[in-house]
């Protein structure tokens, strides 16, 4: 029986994968060409791990936060901005709520998965979008035209893992779901062009549900300071700390308040919280 042939070239169209259903068969037909698979229905703090097996060349496994949420975005900044490149757009335009260290921590992106001998910039490359990989469906519903120019610069924005080994190898990727509702993307495509039209790699997830957060408490602990309403900077310090060596506390807290009066700013004491104090005592 003649294999099913996927229209899934573009992350606007991608397969869907079952967390612990059976794996997706697929094959890369050309140069270049990539696969896109998604998860959804995800919970914040989901334990997310992608396989890639059966692979017949050197294949690469990308790892992606939602890619439309982010082209939206950069549509949402071109629309209040007027004309914007997504890709001069810097870390005020996509904000640590978007790139945060959970994001890009250890286990997503580490030395083994990103190492410079396995991975070059034709792996990371983004793909690009033509009329070749959008069938007439996809064109009627507008997708092409919404998304053509930010296609690439939404991908780079959205990139958070890679397992790229060298040669005919399994691949698999690691990634914690930092947000309810939101999808994960994942892309296969050939280190350099590889692709082998009729041996078929497999693709699965799977998806640990850790329910940490299901009772905890979310009553606010804090509350915004009164002083701090107009200032524009912050200054810290620690009186206590041991290496600086402060022979007159009183000159040294006046010092600081008027520099602190110059800049419009206020002085804060690491010292008044117990916790942050023995962090920073040495």
């Amino acid at each position: 029986m003649p294999r099913r042939r996927h229209r899934n070239h573009t992350w606007l169209t991608p397969l869907r994968l079952i967390p612990g259903g059976s794996a997706i068969r697929d094959v890369i037909d050309r140069p270049y060409q990539s696969r896109w698979y998604h998860l959804d229905e995800l919970e914040a703090g989901d334990d997310v791990t992608v396989t890639l097996t059966d692979c017949a060349v050197d294949y690469t496994l990308l790892g992606f936060t939602d890619i439309r949420e982010k082209a939206d975005q950069i549509l949402g900044l071109r629309n209040t901005r007027g004309s914007v490149d997504a890709d001069d757009m810097d870390s005020d335009d996509m904000d640590s709520d978007d790139m945060d260290s959970d994001d890009m921590d250890s286990d997503d992106m580490d030395s083994d998965d990103m190492d410079s001998d396995d991975m070059d910039s034709d792996d990371m490359d983004s793909d690009d979008m033509d009329s070749d990989d959008m069938d007439s469906d996809d064109m009627d519903s507008g997708l092409y035209e919404r998304y053509a120019d930010v296609y690439g610069s939404a991908q780079r924005h959205a990139l958070r893992s890679a397992s790229v080994t060298p040669g005919p190898a399994d691949e698999q990727i690691h990634m914690t779901a930092r947000a309810g509702g939101g999808r994960l993307y994942f892309r296969v495509r050939g280190h350099h062009g590889a692709y082998a039209r009729r041996e078929p790699f497999k693709i699965s997830a799977s998806v640990v549900r850790e329910n940490a957060c299901v009772d905890a408490d979310l009553t606010a602990r804090w509350s915004k300071p009164v002083a701090l309403e107009k200032r524009t900077a912050l200054i810290l310090t620690h009186t206590k700390r041991a290496s600086l060596k402060i022979a007159d506390h009183a000159k040294f807290n006046a010092t600081l308040g008027s520099l602190a009066n110059a800049v419009n700013g206020l002085v804060y004491d690491l010292d008044r919280d117990h916790t942050l104090a023995e962090l920073y005592a040495a």
